[in-house]
C-alpha cells in the first residue's frame, strides 16, 4: 500500500489506516472496514478519493472499494480513536455492513437510512412519501422534497435508494447529486461516451438526484435531464429528487423540468419544533453512545435559541448534529466534566457548547445590557430613546423595538417580561409577537427603512452589524 501513504501521507496513514480502519484487498474488492458509522464517515470525507485513486492506480479501473461497518472486530476501548475522539457505536439496529451503488461507489454511512430518520409533525408527509417509494408505488413518483439546508433532505433520498435496494434485491438503483450528474454527462460528451452515460441514468427502477437545483441555467444539462426523466417516466419507474426550494421558486430552471417536477408527489420537510429538536438529539447521542441528562437537553434547547436568534432563521438538523458532535468531542477530550456514571450533564454541555455556569440554569454568555441595546438600536436607526419607548406606530420605530428584542434575547439573560418592563411596554406579550414578526419579515427577505444612513441594509445584516458593536464594547 505504498501508493496509499503517498496519496493521504504517512502521518494520516499511520494514524487512521490499521487503527480505526483496516484495509484489504478481496478480488476486485478493496474492502476497508472501520469501527463505526461515525468513522466510516471521516473516512469517506477525508480519504474517499484517494483511497479510489491509490487503489486504480495499483489494480486497475474494475475496482471498488466498499467501506463496512464491523464493531464487532474493534476494541471499543479508548485507543479507537480518530483524531484523539474515541469512535462511536453503530447505531440501534445498523446492519453489519453496507453494499456498493450500481457504479461500484460505497454506499452512504448507515445513519443515512430511513430507519434512522426521526420522524415528527414537521417532515411526517416527507417521510411517509419517501415510505410508499420504498414500497414501489408509482403514483407518488416523481417524488421533490423540498427545504432549507441541513433538514434532511439528502438523509431522505439516499435513505430510500438503501431502502428500495434492499427491499427490492437485485434492481438497479442510481442515487447521485445533480452536480455529479451534470460532470458525467459533460465528461461523456467530450469522450464520446453518451450511450453508456445514458444507459447508467436511464435503465434503472429507481433514479434518485439531490440537489437537483444545481441544473439551474444549464442548458444542455437541463435537456438531458428532460430526456432521462422522460425516458424513465413512461416506463413507469420511480424518480425521487430533493432540492433546497419548490420547483416553482428554483430561479432560471428550464420550465419543461418544473412542469415534470410538479406532475408528482412535492413534499416540504419544514424545520423541527422543539419537541422533535430534543428527539433528534436524544437519538444523535444514543448512536454515539452518549448518555445525555435532562438538564444538558435543556441547555441544547436554549442554544438552539439562540442559533435561530444568531442566523435569522430556524434550527436545522445539521445544527443540532452539529452540537452533540460539540458535545461529543468535550466527553471524549475532557472526561472529569463527566456527571458520575459517564454521563454527560450539565457542566459538560455547558463547557462544549461555548455557555457559562453549570446546573439546569446555566445561560449563554450574554455581555450586554439593555441599556447598551436601546441606545445603540436607537442611534444606528435614528430613532429617538422617547419614540422607541412611546406608543408611536412609524414603521422605523417599530423596526427598531423589534431588533431591540431580537439582541436582547440573543445577548442578555432577560425574559420577554423583563425585556418589555425595560422597554416601557405594556406588556410582554406585544414584545412577543415583534420578535415574531421581525423573524417572519427574515425569512421572507422583506426590506424594511432602517434609517438614512442604511440604505439597501437588509435585516439580518443590520442585526449582525449591532451584534457585532456590542460585543465590541464589551
Amino acid at each position: 500500500m505504498s501508493r496509499l501513504r503517498g496519496a493521504v501521507g504517512l502521518t494520516n496513514c499511520d494514524r487512521y489506516f490499521g487503527r480505526v480502519a483496516r484495509i484489504a484487498l478481496d478480488g476486485d474488492d478493496l474492502r476497508v472496514t472501520v469501527a463505526s458509522d461515525f468513522v466510516a464517515g471521516v473516512i469517506d470525507r477525508r480519504f474517499g478519493s484517494a483511497l479510489r485513486d491509490a487503489a486504480q492506480g495499483e489494480v486497475g479501473d474494475s475496482l471498488r472499494v466498499t467501506i463496512r461497518v464491523r464493531p464487532e472486530e474493534f476494541d471499543a476501548g479508548p485507543e479507537a480513536q480518530v483524531g484523539g475522539m474515541a469512535a462511536s457505536p453503530p447505531g440501534p439496529g445498523a446492519p453489519p455492513g453496507q453494499g456498493d451503488s450500481p457504479d461500484g461507489r460505497p454506499e452512504p454511512p448507515s445513519r443515512y437510512r430511513l430507519d434512522a430518520f426521526v420522524v415528527g409533525r414537521s417532515n411526517a408527509l416527507a417521510h411517509s412519501a419517501a415510505m410508499r417509494i420504498v414500497e414501489g408505488e408509482g403514483r407518488f413518483s416523481p417524488l421533490f422534497i423540498h427545504g432549507r439546508c441541513g433538514m434532511g433532505k439528502s438523509h431522505l433520498v439516499h435513505g430510500i435508494a438503501h431502502a428500495y435496494r434492499a427491499r427490492h434485491r437485485g434492481a438497479r438503483v442510481r442515487c447521485a447529486t445533480a452536480e455529479a450528474f451534470t460532470n458525467s454527462f459533460l465528461a461523456a460528451m467530450r469522450e464520446n461516451r453518451l450511450d453508456q452515460f445514458r444507459a447508467s441514468f436511464r435503465e434503472v427502477e429507481l433514479l434518485c438526484i439531490d440537489d437537483v437545483h444545481f441544473v439551474a441555467s444549464k442548458r444542455a444539462t437541463e435537456a438531458e435531464l428532460v430526456h432521462t426523466f422522460d425516458a424513465i417516466d413512461v416506463d413507469g419507474k420511480l424518480i425521487v429528487l430533493a432540492s433546497d426550494e419548490h420547483p416553482r421558486d428554483i430561479d432560471r430552471l428550464n420550465s419543461a423540468l418544473v412542469s415534470r417536477f410538479l406532475a408528482g408527489a412535492v413534499t416540504p420537510l419544514e424545520p423541527p419544533d422543539p419537541e422533535l429538536r430534543d428527539r433528534i438529539v436524544r437519538e444523535l447521542a444514543a448512536r454515539r453512545g452518549l448518555r445525555i441528562e435532562p438538564a444538558a437537553l435543556a441547555l441544547v434547547a436554549e442554544r438552539c435559541e439562540q442559533v435561530a436568534s444568531m442566523q435569522g432563521s430556524p434550527v436545522s438538523v445539521r445544527d443540532l448534529e452539529g452540537m452533540v458532535t460539540q458535545i461529543e468531542a468535550a466527553f471524549r477530550l475532557l472526561p472529569d466534566l463527566a456527571s458520575p456514571g459517564a454521563r454527560i450533564g450539565a457542566a459538560l454541555a455547558s463547557k462544549a457548547l461555548g455557555l457559562s455556569g453549570s446546573g439546569a440554569a446555566a445561560k449563554a454568555r450574554r455581555p450586554a445590557r439593555i441599556e447598551q441595546i436601546v441606545e445603540l438600536v436607537c442611534h444606528s436607526l435614528g430613532v429617538s430613546s422617547a419614540e422607541l419607548m412611546g406608543r408611536g406606530r412609524h414603521r422605523r420605530v417599530v423596526a427598531a423595538r423589534a431588533l431591540c428584542v431580537a439582541i436582547a434575547r440573543e445577548l442578555t439573560n432577560l425574559s420577554y417580561p423583563e425585556i418589555a418592563r425595560a422597554m416601557g411596554r405594556p406588556n410582554h406579550s406585544s414584545v412577543i409577537t415583534a420578535h415574531q414578526r421581525l423573524q417572519g419579515q427574515i425569512a421572507d427577505g422583506v426590506m424594511l427603512d432602517l434609517g438614512p444612513d442604511n440604505p439597501g441594509v437588509t435585516l439580518p445584516a443590520m442585526l449582525d452589524r449591532l451584534r457585532r458593536e456590542l460585543l465590541r464594547r464589551n
